[in-house]
């Protein structure tokens, strides 16, 4: 008898029993998708940041390696040249120049 009550009690509400409270499952579904929601967009926006911080790192470091180089480049062509001239005199700078 007892077991019937309680059974009829449930069928006349339907929905999910949390802590006593009978919540409608309507309620429940629209929490559920609120939080899948929420968790997925924190997720992509994760993901988003990582992939932007690792481009601007790719960025700096690729930057920072072209102006190494190019430093490298003009110091050794500035110590070349200064070293054919006081080696060679001013004739071996013109035809440098002009290869």
């Amino acid at each position: 008898m007892i077991v019937d009550a309680v059974s009829d009690n449930f069928k006349s509400k339907p929905g999910l029993l949390i802590t006593g409270i009978n919540f409608p499952s309507n309620l429940v579904v629209i929490v559920v998708v609120v939080v899948v929601v929420v968790v997925v967009a924190v997720v992509v926006v994760v993901v988003v940041v990582v992939v932007v911080v690792v481009v601007v790192v790719v960025v700096i470091v690729v930057v920072v390696v072209v102006v190494v180089v190019v430093v490298v480049n003009v110091v050794v062509v500035v110590v070349v040249t200064i070293g054919l001239l006081f080696l060679c005199g001013n004739n071996v700078i013109i035809s440098t120049a002009i290869v």
